[in-house]
C-alpha cells in the first residue's frame, strides 16, 4: 500500500504531465479537477507569521480577521495544518538564550500561557 505522503509526492508531477497530454480542458473542468485533488490531499502552510498579541482578544485566531490566515479561513479553504511562526527578539546566540526564547514562545502561545484566547480544540504548540 502506498503511504499518503508518497501519493502526494508524485501526484502533482503526474497531474502536470497528464494535463500536457490531455485534450484542452475548459476552465470549469480544470477547477473541478483541482478541487477534487485538493479534497484528497493534506494541505499544509509551512510558514505563517503571527503578531506578538496573537491568541489574545485583539488577535483571536478563531475569529475571521484582517490577517491572511485564521481558523475560519483555514477551514473554508481546506487548509489542514499551518505552522505559525512565533517571533522572539534577537539576543546573543547562546544555549541559555535559545532555551529562554523557546520557553517564552511556548508560554505566550500555549493554552495555559500568556494568551487570553484558548483554541485547544484546533491549535496546539509544537516545539523541540
Amino acid at each position: 500500500m502506498i503511504h499518503r505522503s508518497h501519493r502526494v509526492a508524485w501526484l502533482l508531477p503526474s497531474f502536470l504531465f497528464l494535463a500536457g497530454c490531455a485534450p484542452e480542458m475548459s476552465e470549469e473542468e480544470i477547477l473541478a479537477t483541482a478541487t477534487e485533488i485538493h479534497q484528497r490531499v493534506i494541505t499544509i502552510d509551512t510558514h505563517d507569521d503571527i503578531p506578538f498579541n496573537f491568541a489574545t482578544e485583539e488577535v483571536d485566531p478563531g475569529v475571521r480577521g484582517d490577517r491572511q490566515v485564521d481558523i475560519p479561513k483555514m477551514t473554508e479553504g481546506g487548509l489542514d495544518a499551518g505552522f505559525f511562526v512565533v517571533y522572539v527578539g534577537q539576543t546573543e546566540r547562546t544555549r541559555e538564550n535559545y532555551e529562554k526564547a523557546k520557553a517564552d514562545a511556548v508560554r505566550r502561545h500555549s493554552s495555559d500561557g500568556g494568551g487570553d484566547v484558548s483554541r485547544q480544540d484546533r491549535v496546539g504548540v509544537l516545539s523541540r
